[in-house]
């Protein structure tokens, strides 16, 4: 079956973005391709476009022939109030420039997540993991650890394809990787100790509290792992309640129905569409394992999820 995403899109994502996310930014205005969701930043903002970019950098192109999603963040008094300008015309104002930047990241991702709705693509606030059966979809609120969960996965073997969002591919039964940047957060590393290099690097303040924003290459290489291409989905984890380092792991399986309903809680196309999107999510889940996991010692809910794949595919 064909992608849903473009061939220009697929190519980049494939050979051109890698190479040009390696070069120097132009910071005056950044342009991004982000499966085929054209984005351009400018910012007079000290610091703003850096932290644009160090989210977004593997999809940084050097040009865009297609329709593409303008964004500005503005300084309006040194270190004081900025105006953020949106591509729906929304011009507003705000206090300082951490929130300013918080909210430019927050509008780029709605745009990415409506432009690949557009596209039949469904963007689950979810992480994602390249099993050899396919990909391992991780659902949970922030807090629940799916970040560090993936990263656990990828420690063990598993391609890293992403921790924030899970791009579902209904009509070509496939979820896409989403290489952008990995938010490691200091308790993160106290359970994976490859990470603790990034230790000596400074932080950024965002919407998620303090944490490094790495490639997602470079992760996979501290963790002698790789990155996911494309795959067919293999299963679904749902988390469930907050982590309990003292406790054992407990995993069990999940009606493929209640799976989807859970899946479009944090699905935004659910709130545009519901019915096409529940019977979207709800055939991509008909054939493959779901489960619930509440997460335990850490080292041993990773061990008892691929032990529970294990047997889920045999």
């Amino acid at each position: 079956m064909g992608s849903s995403l473009g061939p220009v899109a697929a190519a980049r994502a494939a050979d051109e973005a890698p190479r040009v996310a390696d070069r120097p930014a132009d910071r005056s205005s950044l342009l991004y391709d982000v499966h085929g969701v054209g984005l351009r930043v400018r910012s007079d903002l000290v610091g703003a476009n850096e932290v644009v970019d160090a989210t977004y950098a593997a999809f940084r192109v050097d040009e865009l022939t297609d329709e593409i999603a303008d964004f500005s963040l503005t300084d309006l008094r040194s270190n004081g109030p900025c105006l953020l300008q949106t591509p729906t015309g929304e011009a507003r104002r705000h206090a300082d420039p951490r929130s300013g930047t918080i909210a430019l990241l927050e509008a780029l991702v709605g745009t990415v997540v409506a432009g690949l709705h557009r596209q039949g693509v469904l963007a689950v606030h979810a992480g994602a993991a390249a099993a050899p059966a396919g990909a391992v979809v991780i659902a949970g609120r922030s807090g629940q650890g799916k970040s560090t969960l993936i990263l656990g996965l990828v420690r063990r073997g598993l391609g890293l394809m992403s921790d924030e969002l899970a791009l579902l591919d209904p009509r070509a039964g496939l979820v896409h990787p989403y290489p952008r940047a990995i938010h490691v957060r200091p308790a993160t590393i106290s359970l994976i100790p490859e990470l603790k290099a990034l230790e000596a690097r400074p932080r950024h303040e965002l919407g998620g509290g303090s944490e490094w924003s790495v490639a997602p290459a470079e992760i996979a290489a501290l963790l002698g792992g790789h990155l996911g291409v494309a795959a067919p989905l293999a299963a679904v984890v749902l988390l469930e309640g907050t982590p309990d380092p003292t406790a054992k792991p407990r995993i069990r399986s999940e009606f493929p129905a209640v799976a989807a309903l859970e899946l479009l809680r944090s699905t935004w196309a659910a709130s545009a569409v519901f019915g096409a999107t529940l019977d979207a999510v709800g055939g991509l889940l008909a054939t493959v394992p779901c489960l619930r996991l509440s997460v335990g010692q850490f080292d041993r809910t990773v061990d008892g999820l691929l032990d529970h794949l294990a047997v889920e595919r045999g």
